[in-house]
């Protein structure tokens, strides 16, 4: 297989969140361009290795792969690349729970992007993590409200459903529990349009526990019951059965007799299923 062919192959199956898969390839492409010392492809590779690593939980892994991305895009004058590789390095320190040099890390990506006039929703995304980590929610939502317009003018949906999904997690740290659920609904229509489908039941889940906060049991029952159809069609039992026992538990919270009653049927039926 030729390194842009494994290179692509990386890509496709680190979309559809195959991310062993896409390390494998990723890995075989830096292997190839490697040894036709194809430098510019090489610092491209090294950052797709690192960013899977890190989306599989390997943050230590991926930090030896961004040493070397940092000093190539150094060698190369590469001002994108060096501020990616930042940016995922700071990621990398988030996830290893050291947000001090996480915070130092973004910083420095969003430095060469000032001098670049880059603009990047996405690290705007990554510094308000790392403040809501911090506990610093109003800055956070400063930042947020930014990265959103920003994310939402070039048209990056992704990252724009990032945006509100963060929103949503501020406000409700913070216990404004309603506005929290217009965030979340915002981020759930974005990641249908995606076919996210584990974007989507993140922001399900917070959603309903949002709506229940606040005494819209009704509305967190109905959430929580297409969260289990979800989960039975995916073949999830166990995460089908706890989304169905919290509907039931919304639903009776809400005082809907008939619609609990339908739910507890519901439940008899998966039981007895599980069963034979």
């Amino acid at each position: 297989m030729k390194a842009e062919a494994a290179g692509n192959a990386g890509v496709d199956a680190f979309k559809s969140g195959d991310y062993q898969r896409a390390l494998d390839r990723f890995k075989e492409s830096l292997r190839l361009d490697r040894a036709t010392d194809n430098s510019p492809a090489t610092l491209i590779d090294l950052m797709n290795v690192a960013r899977t690593l890190v989306a599989v939980g390997d943050p230590k892994a991926a930090q030896a792969y961004l040493d070397e991305a940092v000093e190539l895009a150094v060698v190369l004058k590469n001002d994108k690349m060096l501020s990616e590789a930042y940016a995922t390095y700071a990621k990398s320190a988030l996830v290893l729970d050291n947000p001090t040099d996480a915070r130092a890390l973004i910083e420095k990506a969003l430095a060469i992007d000032a001098k670049t006039g880059y603009k990047s929703g996405a690290r705007l995304n990554l510094k308000a993590l790392i403040h809501i980590a911090a506990g610093r929610w109003a800055e956070a939502e400063v930042l947020l409200a930014d990265a959103l317009k920003l994310n939402e003018s070039s048209g990056d949906k992704v990252e724009a459903a990032n945006s509100l999904r963060l929103l949503g997690e501020v406000m409700t740290i913070r216990g404004e529990y309603e506005r929290a659920v217009r965030y979340y609904g915002a981020a759930i229509e974005i990641d249908r349009v995606n076919a996210d489908t584990s974007k989507l039941i993140v922001d399900m889940e917070r959603m309903a526990a949002a709506q229940s906060k606040f005494g819209g049991h009704y509305e967190a029952a109905f959430t929580l019951e297409r969260l289990f159809r979800m989960y039975e069609d995916m073949g999830m039992k166990d995460e089908a059965a706890t989304a169905l026992d919290a509907a039931i538990a919304e639903s009776k919270a809400s005082g809907m007799i008939e619609k609990t009653r339908r739910l507890e049927g519901m439940k008899a039926t998966q039981s007895s299923g599980n069963r034979q």
